[in-house]
């Protein structure tokens, strides 16, 4: 997974969650209901046209995100689709949520 994230003072971090399935309720859940997957990793410079169009955000050289989502243990485990939502975490602490997408995973 990709993506880029700007905020006016500093985008802290990029927190990758998923959506529950039905048979997981033992599995801890995130204080809105989702499970945490993991954290994006910042590069710079490889969201050069974000950097120029933008180019009066801070740190908007390192806007640009990767993440590599574990698929293959969620069709190990026979899953059919899975929600992922991607957030970003703020200066100030503030969370936002991105985008939210529901994938149909091929076996």
């Amino acid at each position: 997974m990709w993506g880029w994230a700007l905020d006016d003072i500093e985008v802290r971090e990029v927190r990758i969650k998923r959506s529950p399935f039905a048979d997981e309720a033992a599995k801890p859940l995130d204080f809105d209901g989702l499970i945490p997957v993991g954290t994006a990793t910042f590069f710079k410079g490889i969201r050069p046209d974000v950097a120029k169009v933008h180019a009066d955000y801070p740190l908007n050289d390192r806007a640009g995100w990767r993440f590599r989502f574990p698929l293959k243990e969620f069709l190990l485990e026979g899953r059919e689709s899975l929600t992922i939502h991607v957030l970003f975490v703020d200066k100030e602490g503030h969370s936002i949520a991105l985008a939210a997408r529901t994938i149909k995973l091929a076996r």
